[in-house]
């Protein structure tokens, strides 16, 4: 049961990652979203913020921002504590424009931590993560506690979240030993 259940999970994320490089190789907006009044609008920043969780995950955030600026803020169990800098690639950032898009986000609800959010399983001791959008009609932010499993919680949130980190090098500033979901 467990292995099919991994092999849909692999699949599921296969099949999301080639329809991310499908829009990015043809689609030629590819630096919008689409808001909730099904606007197209320009992408400015993606953000991801990352908690504690029972065996010292680590704590972060990170902004990756249209002009190709990176805005790092280590904060607890990450080898570089405080605000670090790096640069993003013009093609780094429509990838990541691109996994936005793909994955609907503005159309998704503002939290995925409880029962009532879908939660079907709740796994404790698990880290929350915080992804926020930023385009010219305003920020959309989703926050997910990856303990949260059930059917209509959106598998590729943690996808996307790994996204940003891979994009961002984040791992430049992050303890590997301290590495988490």
């Amino acid at each position: 049961m467990r292995r099919s259940t991994f092999l849909i999970s692999m699949l599921v994320t296969a099949l999301a990652v080639s329809n991310v490089w499908w829009a990015y190789r043809h689609q030629s907006s590819v630096e919008s979203c689409t808001d909730q009044e099904g606007s197209t609008t320009e992408l400015l920043s993606v953000r991801l913020d990352r908690s504690d969780c029972f065996v010292q995950c680590p704590v972060y955030s990170v902004v990756a921002f249209k002009d190709g600026s990176i805005a790092f803020n280590g904060i607890k169990n990450v080898r570089a504590r405080g605000t670090h800098e790096a640069k993003l690639t013009h093609r780094d950032f429509l990838f990541l424009a691109a996994a936005v898009r793909q994955l609907d986000f503005v159309s998704l609800r503002e939290r995925y931590s409880l029962p009532e959010d879908g939660c079907k399983e709740l796994w404790t001791d698990q880290p929350m993560l915080r992804i926020a959008v930023t385009s010219g009609s305003g920020t959309k932010s989703v926050a997910y506690y990856t303990g949260c499993k059930g059917p209509s919680v959106p598998s590729r949130l943690g996808w996307l979240a790994d996204t940003i980190d891979e994009l961002t090098a984040t791992s430049q500033w992050i303890d590997v030993q301290n590495d988490s979901p």
